[in-house]
């Protein structure tokens, strides 16, 4: 049985329009103590990822904290309808060192994000005690070659 994004994807989450204020959608993220804000056109479209290494292109260039996100998010983002197996998405994640994938619906509405720290959250249940009290090591790559060759069988 194929897990699902859904099921491990943070719902409804935070997300900024793409003409607010760069030092608003700052203040937003430090806020809610988030890394990574999905952006959305006027129609609540995603449009792009505003993250925390977005903001060092601030220095050395004419961009000021006035002018909109839009000038400094990563514009289309890795993003996958709920229904997209976890695995994949973990797989990709890893593949392209993407910290974070956005779940849209069929109109490309934002309906959750899953992150690195998702990712380590589902590994960490992966690695929970076994019944004799010793704990299971796995190397990411490792889970993902078993898997997908279980997924096959």
């Amino acid at each position: 049985m194929t897990k699902s994004i859904a099921k491990e994807m943070t719902k409804a989450p935070v997300r900024i329009g793409d003409q607010v204020a760069i030092n608003e959608a700052k203040e937003v993220m430090q806020m809610w103590g988030m890394r990574h804000l999905p952006v959305t056109n006027a129609s609540d479209n995603l449009v792009g990822i505003l993250s925390d290494r977005d903001f060092s292109r601030l220095y050395n260039s004419n961009i000021k904290g006035t002018n909109p996100v839009s000038d400094i998010m990563t514009p289309n983002p890795f993003s996958v309808l709920p229904d997209t197996s976890l695995q994949t998405v973990v797989k990709e994640m890893a593949e392209s060192k993407i910290g974070s994938t956005v779940i849209v619906n069929y109109n490309r509405e934002v309906v959750g994000i899953f992150t690195t720290t998702d990712a380590m959250k589902v590994l960490a249940k992966l690695l929970e005690d076994d019944d004799d009290g010793e704990y299971r090591t796995l190397k990411i790559s490792e889970y993902l070659i078993r898997h997908k060759a279980l997924a096959t069988a």
